[in-house]
């Protein structure tokens, strides 16, 4: 039996990014860029919440300049994606873990993905 070709962590890291850049750029929706993301996931071996994480670190970069007044968290989500509604508890504790990883992140904390979020059992 021969093994499966191993793709390197870095192309599917960067694969990811691509994917869901690209979807922005060609105005998909939030359901595209989420599928976009999961076409580089591998079972047991890659997930893209670091290269997504990435993504929003730099897009906080950009929307909040050093030097510029603080974004304000509350109503973040509702006001940048209107189309998406976060039904229960797991959805809302998701995506508010995911503004405040990429908010440490850019801080300079790393926080511990696979800690954090080995219990949710739903991706990140």
């Amino acid at each position: 039996m021969t093994k499966p070709e191993r793709i390197d962590q870095d192309v599917l890291h960067r694969r990811a990014q691509v994917a869901v850049l690209s979807g922005l750029a060609a105005c998909d929706d939030v359901s595209n860029l989420m599928a976009a993301a999961a076409s580089s996931v591998v079972l047991g071996g890659f997930t893209p919440d670091v290269a997504l994480l990435e993504l929003a670190v730099t897009v906080l970069d950009l929307a909040c300049p050093a030097g510029a007044e603080p974004l304000v968290c509350e109503g973040l989500r509702e006001c940048h994606l209107p189309e998406v509604t976060f039904r229960g508890r797991v959805e809302h504790r998701n995506s508010q873990y995911a503004l405040y990883a990429a908010a440490c992140t850019r801080g300079g904390l790393q926080p511990d993905l696979l800690s954090d979020a080995a219990w949710w059992q739903t991706p990140l």
